[in-house]
């Protein structure tokens, strides 16, 4: 079996963040004495860090405990960080890369993974998709788009006409709905994030993106 939809966090991305951790105002808040610390970024969309997503051994054991074969490993959507100036975003997207190139690189038979890109800047975007194949990543995990741009948008254009060129895989991966409305309960997730899926799905097929 194959698993293409799992997120692991590598030392090196960790370890950025507690350097840069005013850059990006990293926190990491203890909720419950049950659980790991939650990591937030910029003060929202918090999230566990789980020993699974940070414990590469622990994560290779539960993907065979799991029977799956071959997984395809992608950054985790908090840590796009898209909201950063540039050179944030480009660094993080880099390290992340590398991290997820050197931990392919020694299990080729059983992992590949897609790496992050600078997606509020489309020509540095390419650049670094260019970078990522290079060093043996299959593609890019991006969002639905960014603020006021939908993927459908010329904006995009310079970062998917390599995406095109490279041949290589584009897993769009949902963010948090930023409606003030869904902050409460459980929204966030059951309306938020199927919301922004539905929003962008729409807008690509409609667009005439894919033929």
């Amino acid at each position: 079996m194959h698993d293409f939809h799992t997120h692991f966090i590598p030392n090196d991305v960790l370890n950025w963040l507690k350097e840069n951790k005013q850059a990006v105002n990293a926190e990491w808040i203890k909720k419950e004495n049950n659980k790991e610390d939650f990591l937030f970024i910029n003060q929202k969309w918090g999230f566990e860090l789980k020993k699974a997503f940070t414990d590469f051994d622990l994560y290779m054991h539960d993907q065979e405990k799991a029977n799956v074969t071959h997984s395809m490993i992608s950054a985790i959507p908090q840590l796009f960080l898209y909201d950063f100036p540039l050179d944030i975003t480009k660094e993080m997207s880099r390290i992340y890369n590398q991290s997820l190139a050197q931990l392919i690189a020694v299990n080729p038979g059983k992992l590949s993974a897609v790496g992050t890109v600078p997606l509020a800047h489309p020509n540095k975007a390419a650049e670094v998709l260019n970078e990522a194949m290079n060093i043996g990543l299959k593609g890019a995990i991006i969002g639905p788009g960014i603020e006021q741009h939908m993927l459908s948008d010329d904006f995009f254009r310079p970062f998917f006409e390599e995406a095109n060129r490279l041949k290589s895989v584009i897993f769009i991966h949902p963010l948090l709905c930023e409606d003030p409305r869904l902050k409460r309960r459980m929204m966030p997730n059951l309306i938020g994030v199927p919301w922004e899926t539905t929003v962008c799905a729409t807008d690509v097929l409609l667009s005439g993106m894919i033929d």
